[in-house]
């Protein structure tokens, strides 16, 4: 019976996904690239950092004849192919030969090779050289520059008759082990598919300089996300609870914004509204220690998850109530301060306490301690 089933099952999910795949000269997908069929979302482009060696790396791939692992697109109602997986190979091939643009629609400046492990030639190397051409920089024959558009890269098609979230699957599965993107960058691109305007206005809500300041957020935690990070896990905690043990919290994270921004679309922006009132509020009463532990009266340590689910969480989830009670600001104080005092919440923070045994606690203890 369970083979059976399990039979039954495999047949149902490959009915789901329908697919195609060819090899394709280098020269056709580039035509394909200036004729704007081969979409290379320009919101994508942001996470297009490969180093010069590992863009080297490729170049000397293609030229040698080492097989290159295949793209993924998805077809689009436009019959436009849009790339789901393989970014960084097509980005780094189109840049090489002058034909990458920017967000902008400007072109991407040529950067020459550095040598590779059989081709220590490349050094210097570029497809044209600009001029005035640059100091120890050779443009490559004509010859293998014909050869190179005619080497060929598998394409995987996933055809639009597919299952609604195959493309979000798809790029989750092959990101989420051994790649160079963080969890929220995936999660971030997974979301621009899903839905980009809405995409923006979480991000737009993340940039609000009184988010950073609460969060105590600084360049770097911008340039990893962070930002966009706490801005989604505010939408999950408020909208969801944690009760599975078969998900990790990153897992749960990116399962439930996208769940949102599938079917939950209409509880977004209200969310943001509620959850902009809330930190604009911690601002003006506490500034930059407002999620900071309270200690004989005063702020101390770094603020922190904890502070964040059982604070920003909670005061959302109560707001409405907190703003009836006629001396929110108040009430507000007296249950930040007190708050740290809890013998509960010392178990928050206690030493090996794992995320997914800490937000169990942290969210709905936030939502219980400021209902008003």
């Amino acid at each position: 019976m369970t083979a059976e089933k399990l039979q039954q099952q495999i047949d149902s999910a490959q009915q789901t996904v329908a697919t195609d795949q060819y090899p394709m000269s280098i020269g056709e997908l580039s035509s394909l690239y200036r004729d704007s069929e081969l979409i290379l979302n320009p919101k994508f482009q942001r996470y297009y950092r490969w180093s010069k060696a590992q863009k080297s790396a490729l170049i000397e791939s293609i030229l040698v004849g080492i097989p290159v692992p295949p793209i993924f697109c998805y077809e689009r109602e436009d019959s436009k192919w849009e790339i789901v997986d393989g970014l960084q190979r097509v980005s780094t091939i189109f840049e090489f030969m002058g034909l990458l643009k920017d967000p902008a629609g400007k072109l991407v400046t040529s950067q020459p090779l550095s040598k590779t492990q059989y081709l220590p030639a490349l050094e210097g190397a570029l497809w044209e050289h600009s001029e005035p051409m640059q100091e120890g920089t050779y443009s490559i024959a004509t010859s293998l520059q014909i050869g190179f558009k005619r080497a060929k890269i598998g394409i995987q098609i996933i055809k639009r008759g597919s299952g609604g979230n195959t493309k979000y699957d798809l790029f989750q599965r092959l990101n989420s082990n051994g790649s160079p993107l963080t969890s929220q960058e995936y999660r971030s691109c997974i979301l621009v598919m899903i839905n980009e305007p809405l995409f923006d206005r979480v991000v737009a809500f993340a940039a609000d300089p009184k988010f950073r300041t609460v969060l105590r957020l600084d360049t770097d935690d911008t340039d990893k996300q962070d930002d966009i990070d706490y801005a989604c896990r505010f939408l999950t905690h408020s909208a969801f609870e944690y009760e599975t043990r078969d998900k990790d919290v990153d897992e749960f994270i990116s399962d439930s914004v996208k769940q949102l921004f599938l079917d939950k679309t209409a509880l977004v922006a209200p969310l943001i509204k509620t959850g902009k009132s809330v930190i604009h509020k911690l601002d003006a009463l506490y500034g930059a220690d407002a999620l900071r532990r309270f200690q004989d009266g005063k702020p101390t340590g770094r603020a922190g998850r904890v502070g964040f689910e059982t604070i920003v969480v909670g005061l959302a989830h109560n707001w409405e109530s907190i703003s009836k009670t006629g001396k929110p600001d108040e009430f507000i104080k007296s249950k930040i301060e007190a708050l740290w005092n809890q013998p509960t919440v010392a178990d928050f923070t206690s030493p090996g306490t794992r995320g997914t045994d800490r937000i169990r606690k942290t969210v709905p203890f936030g939502k219980q301690w400021f209902a008003a």
